[in-house]
């Protein structure tokens, strides 16, 4: 093997190399504008949430403000669980009224999340 065909092969290695370094730093470019976007698509999302989340609240307080005394001692009393007693209920409604209003209840409540 003669000096001119060393340095050839020398010189192929070298830009070997040189190009394995450039395909590295293009796809670390790549990573780093895929990260960018996955970034700035999470902070979307995230003031997205926050938007519905704010939102929600809002919609509760005033589903909340807006429920008549009786669906709000049911609401208070079976969806907050605030009293341990199971059968409060039938100091203030009879059975069936008292099933026919928490049924309504639950109805508006799953008409509004869903």
């Amino acid at each position: 093997m003669g000096s001119k065909e060393k340095f050839a092969t020398i010189l192929k290695y070298f830009n070997l190399i040189k190009n394995t370094k450039n395909l590295k730093t293009q796809k670390d470019i790549q990573i780093v504008s895929e990260c960018q976007k996955i970034l700035g698509n999470t902070d979307k999302l995230l003031k997205l949430r926050k938007m519905l989340l704010a939102s929600h609240s809002l919609l509760m307080k005033t589903f909340l403000a807006s429920l008549p005394s009786e669906y709000r001692l049911i609401y208070d009393n079976d969806i907050l669980q605030q009293v341990p007693n199971r059968k409060w209920y039938l100091h203030f409604f009879s059975k069936s009224t008292y099933y026919r209003k928490l049924n309504e209840l639950l109805s508006i409540i799953w008409f509004l999340m869903f």
